[in-house]
């Protein structure tokens, strides 16, 4: 019998090692052995030395250090990713141990852990905030302390002075006024001095960042701060024509805005959207809102042949774009894409449960958090969803046009009103005592950012 193609293939195939991985390491520690202003020596143990250089410490950390040496000195534990050094002898590098080095360093970071104390054990403990206004004003800590953060996350044990000098040329996102106290090195060291849940000043004025708190320990500790009463008594429950309404016409929407307007203050809705790959192109089918008294509306912009309409005459547009209303949303990437390039609509004041979350943690000093799902914020601040079943997340992922088929099924509509009723007030009210005054702004700063990119 003839051979098959793919059996002719393997039979003469040549098996060849994979040179690549003795070429490179990733993830190895080491420490530094020698170091001078331009560059530092790490030694690997059983493996030889690895060289980098101050282009190298840079291109990791994306803020430029002037002195190698202040930066890395002798005895530091780094953690380093390597290729081996082909041609160490043609460098243009005289000193004879950089020659004499085996590899060539690709990204490094030092691997210091300073231990949190136990005088700050509680993640929510802010009694330790002390900055004078006149060094910064006290709702703005939290952007100086992520600004600090991101320095020392990469190099933990810069000296203050190398601190400064990073911030004079910096272009993130961090607030000129900030910029201004984090670039002078005397009220640098009165600011880190002031915030000792967060930092360490050593004697040879370096700083240091304590370490991460875990995530789940701070989840834990949220738990047990949710006042008895704070949290609903019963699961969410969907009655249409009772607390879920189906609004399929522009006047009875409209009918709807008015009321939500004339409600008290301060007005706080929850806001949500499904539709075909939701965002800047992909159609938005549904409108989902909510008031603070549990009622739900799911405005079905499929219902007429022009959905614009809806916003216009039925007033979505005029209740979204209203500053005096809150609009609560867990990740708004999509839904706020979706509104401003097919309805033409400017979300304003918005509380985002996902970017709510990561302040919460962010302030806590806890592993870095991507927003939490809306299923976890609503274990932890309200009650358990029960309409994320896997088999409607299933449909969801791979029934082409699910949130546009009509009409909607019993199992569609208690989905998409839980989403928007688990919102408020519970998770809203919680997650919103729980953010400090002074991370407030850094919260406008990580929401005005996500409302702007709109991709």
């Amino acid at each position: 019998m003839a051979e098959s193609q793919n059996e002719s293939r393997n039979k003469y195939k040549v098996y060849r090692p994979n040179r690549m991985k003795d070429l490179t390491v990733t993830g190895r520690e080491g420490t530094i052995i020698k170091n001078s202003i331009e560059w530092a020596i790490i030694d690997m143990e059983n493996d030889g030395w690895a060289f980098f250089n101050s282009i190298t410490v840079n291109k990791t950390c994306k803020f430029n250090v002037d002195n190698v040496s202040e930066c890395f000195p002798i005895g530091t534990k780094v953690r380093f990713n390597a290729r081996m050094w082909l041609e160490p002898e043609g460098s243009t590098y005289t000193d004879q141990d950089v020659r004499s080095c085996r590899w060539i360093v690709n990204s490094v970071r030092t691997s210091l852990f300073v231990p949190i104390p136990v005088m700050h054990n509680s993640a929510f403990n802010f009694d330790s905030y002390n900055v004078p206004p006149e060094i910064l004003p006290s709702d703005k800590i939290g952007e100086a302390v992520i600004g600090l953060m991101k320095r020392l996350k990469s190099i933990n044990g810069l000296p203050i002075t190398q601190v400064s000098k990073t911030y004079t040329s910096e272009f993130s996102n961090i607030p000129v006024n900030i910029r201004t106290v984090l670039s002078n090195a005397d009220k640098l060291r009165i600011l880190v001095r002031c915030l000792p849940r967060y930092f360490i000043l050593t004697d040879h004025d370096t700083v240091l960042a304590y370490n991460c708190r875990e995530k789940d320990d701070v989840d834990l500790e949220i738990g047990k701060l949710i006042p008895v009463g704070w949290r609903p008594n019963e699961p969410i429950t969907v009655n249409v024509g009772q607390n879920t309404h189906i609004i399929e016409h522009p006047t009875d929407c409209a009918a709807v805005v008015e009321e939500i307007l004339a409600g008290p203050k301060p007005i706080t809705i929850a806001l949500d959207c499904e539709g075909e790959s939701l965002g800047k192109t992909g159609k938005l089918t549904l409108l989902q809102m909510s008031t603070s008294t549990g009622q739900a509306y799911l405005v079905d912009v499929l219902a007429v042949p022009n959905p614009t309409t809806f916003f216009a005459e039925g007033g979505l547009k005029k209740l979204l774009e209203n500053p005096n209303v809150i609009k609560v949303i867990h990740d708004c990437r999509a839904d706020n894409a979706a509104l401003f390039h097919q309805f033409a609509v400017t979300l304003s004041n918005v509380f985002d449960t996902a970017v709510a979350y990561t302040v919460i943690m962010e302030q806590c000093q806890a592993n870095r958090s991507n927003g939490g799902s809306l299923e976890h914020l609503c274990d932890l601040f309200s009650k358990p969803l029960v309409t994320k079943t896997k088999q409607m997340k299933k449909k969801m992922a791979y029934v082409k046009g699910f949130w546009s088929r009509r009409p909607m099924t019993p199992e569609m509509i208690k989905y998409a009103a839980v989403d928007a009723l688990s919102l408020v007030p519970h998770v809203y009210d919680n997650m919103k005592r729980l953010i400090h005054t002074s991370w407030q702004s850094r919260y406008d700063t990580l929401i005005n950012e996500k409302l702007l990119k709109r991709k």
